[in-house]
């Protein structure tokens, strides 16, 4: 009996675990989908309830933490906005679009010289498109 569990256990209990984390992950990647869907429809209320959920599991996303921190924002969850808006900062320094969008929370959250300075940083920065 004993070498029947452990049989069973080298065995089968592995194949049961990966079956579980490939589900796991077709979940996050479903959940994921549907919240892009709702930001690129303009349904921020939706989108950020998704991205605020999902986010945990994807601290090193920069899109994810980005369209988290566009949905708080038209939302009202300022600080939540600039929190995410921060976190791809650090993943992505050079990103002009999270630039902008952390001067807008700034002047949001009445913090005003913060605001003046992202702002003149993007405006300074020669990349940026003429229109």
């Amino acid at each position: 009996m004993k070498k029947f569990f452990l049989v069973f256990l080298v065995f089968f209990f592995p194949l049961y675990l990966f079956g579980v984390g490939v589900g796991v992950s077709a979940s996050l990647d479903k959940q994921y989908k549907d919240g892009l869907s709702a930001y690129k429809s303009k349904n921020f209320k939706k989108s950020y309830d998704v991205f605020s959920k999902l986010y945990l599991t994807k601290l090193s996303d920069a899109k994810l933490n980005f369209y988290l921190g566009r949905s708080a924002y038209e939302t009202g969850h300022y600080e939540i906005a600039l929190a995410a808006f921060e976190r791809v900062e650090m993943l992505d320094p050079g990103n002009l679009r999270n630039k902008l969008e952390m001067a807008r929370t700034y002047f949001m959250l009445k913090m005003y010289k913060d605001s003046q300075n992202a702002f003149e940083e993007v405006l300074s920065n020669p990349n940026i498109p003429q229109n």
